[in-house]
């Protein structure tokens, strides 16, 4: 069973991933990525600290945390989040750079054992492409977010994955097409100064809390129109 628990970090790629966004702490992302890490090496690392002393993990805390992270994963005492929610909106075509306005809620999981949200990763491409690109880092608490269209974009449709990640792992992603709003019918969220954007100068401010608020949990769980569907 515990090598079940291992089976979505295969990869050093997936370890990699996982101490960045599931145990945030992605000042050793490379480090495990470099040495090749994989998940069934995790029990090892559980075992014997001094092998992440030898990966260069030197804050005690930060061992302990990974360590902690392992052991949830080896024991099952939770689930990664079900697969969320993802709505996209267009703004005003007529204008020089329209919005591009996305909103998004967890699902219920009939599960109890499942730990809150604390991060969203979204990600885009054109429907031309099978390329995703990052877009924005955002904290669990936040539930909608604003960026001006791509460049590459116009004249293209553009697809959005999300991401749900929690402190055992991912979630399945959410997919959907973004589509002009005078075809969806509902007002825009109001625009998130928290999102890190890959094409779009948040405020600094907005920078620094978007890293104080990183580890925040709770989300509105209310139902919007989404279409959540594997890319």
């Amino acid at each position: 069973r515990h090598w079940e628990s291992l089976s979505s970090l295969a990869t050093a790629e997936n370890v990699a991933e996982w101490i960045a966004n599931a145990v945030l702490l992605p000042q050793y992302e490379e480090t495990f990525r470099r040495n090749g890490v994989k998940g069934f090496d995790l029990p090892l690392l559980y075992e014997d600290n001094d092998l992440l002393l030898d990966l260069g993990v030197s804050v005690a805390l930060h061992r302990k945390q990974i360590t902690h992270a392992i052991s949830m994963r080896l024991l099952g005492v939770s689930q990664p989040p079900p697969r969320p929610m993802l709505d996209c909106a267009v703004g005003d075509s007529d204008v020089e750079l329209p919005s591009m306005d996305l909103r998004w809620a967890s699902l219920t999981h009939s599960s109890t054992r499942v730990l809150p949200v604390h991060r969203w990763r979204l990600f885009w491409r054109t429907s031309a492409s099978q390329r995703w690109t990052p877009l924005a880092t955002v904290p669990g608490a936040e539930t909608s977010a604003s960026f001006p269209m791509p460049p590459l974009g116009r004249g293209h449709d553009i697809l959005v994955k999300l991401e749900a990640w929690n402190i055992i792992g991912r979630s399945e992603p959410a997919v959907c097409a973004c589509a002009f709003r005078s075809n969806v019918g509902t007002s825009p969220p109001s625009p998130n100064p928290l999102a890190l954007s890959a094409f779009g100068a948040p405020p600094t401010a907005g920078r620094e809390q978007t890293r104080a608020m990183d580890g925040a949990a709770g989300l509105s769980l209310s139902k919007g129109s989404a279409e959540a569907d594997l890319g």
